[in-house]
């Protein structure tokens, strides 16, 4: 990981400037080259990050390696770890006075199976972040190539994988909320939030 570090750093003071003089100059070519060089050493660092933190997540205990694994991934790639809206539910769902044991068995039920599910997705979107990740600077340069002949319509796109992903997020949310309310007497639902279609970036 240092030696990865040092090479980032190494490759950022030589092209910042040749990126800045090719922006200003309107030479795309020069620049994506140099933009795509500073990518790859930033993939470089990140892959060297993962598997410093599989190294340590398998050297660990269960379920600490779990834990660990899943709080690195957390700060590394956030966007695949956005807090969930269906846990406040859950937690609301408990304070109901009037749960009954069957009830309460099979909203913690709900819940494991929720995170079980949700955790294997996330990690599914981390895998679409790491194979997006190398084509920005390519993406960004069209932005910028397009906006110079004019087109302002043009606009960051997200790949159609990662948008694949985020649906599924919304629909194992939307799912998980309607098990939920569907454990729930009609009186109880009544007693929480407005249950709404979930969505997140």
């Amino acid at each position: 990981l240092d030696g990865a570090l040092q090479s980032r750093m190494s490759t950022i003071l030589q092209n910042q400037d040749m990126i800045k003089e090719a922006m200003a100059t309107m030479d795309f070519d020069s620049g994506l080259i140099a933009m795509e060089k500073l990518m790859q050493q930033r993939v470089a660092v990140r892959t060297a990050n993962d598997q410093a933190i599989e190294s340590i997540s398998e050297s660990l205990p269960s379920p600490h390696g779990d834990i660990f694994r899943m709080k690195a991934y957390e700060r590394g790639y956030p966007k695949a770890f956005l807090r969930s809206p269906i846990l406040r539910y859950f937690e609301l769902a408990r304070t109901l006075e009037t749960l009954t044991d069957e009830q309460l068995i099979a909203i913690d039920t709900l819940e494991v199976d929720y995170l079980s599910e949700l955790g294997q997705l996330q990690m599914h979107m981390v895998a679409v972040l790491r194979e997006d990740e190398p084509k920005k600077p390519r993406q960004e340069v069209q932005l910028m190539i397009d906006r110079r002949n004019g087109d302002q319509t043009t606009k960051r796109s997200e790949s159609q994988a990662w948008m694949d992903a985020k649906r599924m997020r919304d629909e194992l949310n939307n799912r998980t909320l309607q098990a939920l309310r569907d454990i729930l007497t009609p009186e109880q639902n009544e007693l929480l939030p407005a249950f709404g279609t979930s969505k997140g970036g």
